[in-house]
């Protein structure tokens, strides 16, 4: 029997075909399975994780249409014997943030979401966002809306539809609300993750392993488009 080396890699849509990002950022034998691009300062920030799923996050500068300065960010972000993962920046108060994803020692439970000041090339040392957002259970894929104030994640712990659900708090680094489920029929009963929206917040993403329908065998993820309202 055939089998395939499958290993998860970034692709993109480009003149209406498909096709894989970069063999720099893919790297061969690696699995990179989720990124962020900044278009301010035009920066890809992306997870690498070897065959036993053991993660770091990296990131490469993207001048004239080539990928330069990869580099691993330093332990303040890659935790030794830790998963480090999902990065997202975010701009609050004039301040650049790394919110991201880890099981490091230090945690409140199995993954949690932490944070770190970027300030040029450093980051501060990781701070973990603290019990309103993090529970004893799993949140991932953070998300940090500018235009809403607003940080996304999904989680397994809250109440929720089944699997991963997607939440959002109100706030900042200072103080956040208690986070409420989006709500159906973004979330379902299957895992529902990676909630981001464009910058014109008029189109929300997101990945799901939903049924496509009732003939189609529930298998994998596949990304989904919302449309969002105009309130003005």
């Amino acid at each position: 029997t055939d089998t395939i080396d499958f290993h998860a890699a970034i692709w993109q849509l480009k003149n209406d075909s498909i096709v894989l990002l970069d063999t720099l950022i893919n790297a061969k034998n690696k699995h990179i399975p989720n990124f962020f691009y900044d278009e301010t300062t035009h920066t890809l920030y992306y997870s690498v994780c070897d065959n036993n799923t053991h993660c770091s996050i990296y990131s490469a500068k993207f001048n004239n249409g080539n990928f330069t300065d990869i580099m691993r960010l330093p332990e303040t972000i890659n935790a030794p014997n830790s998963n480090n993962t999902q990065p997202c920046l975010a701009t609050i108060n004039n301040t650049q943030y790394l919110f991201f994803t880890s099981n490091r020692k230090g945690g409140k439970g199995g993954y949690d979401i932490w944070y770190s000041v970027k300030d040029s090339n450093d980051y501060s040392m990781a701070i973990n966002i603290g019990n309103t957002i993090n529970s004893i259970g799993n949140e991932v894929t953070p998300f940090y809306s500018e235009n809403d104030s607003a940080l996304f994640f999904s989680s397994d712990w809250y109440e929720n539809y089944g699997g991963y659900d997607i939440f959002f708090s109100k706030g900042d680094l200072s103080s956040w609300d208690i986070p409420k489920n989006i709500g159906k029929p973004v979330n379902s009963s299957y895992d529902d993750v990676f909630y981001r929206i464009n910058k014109k917040n008029t189109i929300a993403y997101l990945s799901s392993n939903r049924l496509l329908d009732k003939k189609t065998p529930q298998c994998c993820n596949n990304l989904y488009q919302i449309i969002l309202k105009n309130e003005n």
